[in-house]
């Protein structure tokens, strides 16, 4: 796993679910009810920031989500702090919690700093359990 330097959201819930802190997505540890929760329906989304570029060669998304339903989550990736970035991947289909949504990237997809999950459609506000970003530095 690659670990994050930093991370980042488009909108927070504090209180009751969770503290809202983004790093509750990306501390490695997902069979906790710690969770990130934007506190909002789609478009929301969570941006983690490497520190170096890296090189991506998978996902592991863990849902966190009442009700289940349909869901389109798009993953994108940038080398730098300019632009939105480019489409890495995108998770359409049914989830429920706490699914798992997962990808090995062939080939791989080298020069990555930051990677944003970007939640398009869901019954339910955007939250994750867990954010793992798989690769090397």
């Amino acid at each position: 796993m690659v670990m994050a330097a930093s991370s980042r959201q488009s909108n927070a819930e504090a209180g009751a679910i969770t503290d809202a802190d983004t790093t509750a997505a990306v501390d490695g540890i997902s069979d906790t009810d710690v969770v990130w929760n934007s506190g909002g329906y789609p478009s929301q989304w969570i941006e983690i920031d490497l520190g170096t570029p890296s090189t991506l060669t998978g996902l592991r998304l863990i849902v966190a989500q009442h009700p289940a339903g349909e869901t389109h989550h798009r993953v994108l990736g940038r080398a730098d702090e300019s632009g939105p970035g480019t489409l890495i991947h995108e998770f359409i289909g049914s989830t429920a919690d706490p699914d798992e949504l997962s990808v090995t990237l062939d080939p791989a997809i080298p020069n990555t700093r930051f990677v944003r999950i970007e939640t398009v459609s869901s019954p339910s506000f955007v939250a994750w359990r867990e954010v793992e970003l798989l690769g090397r530095r």
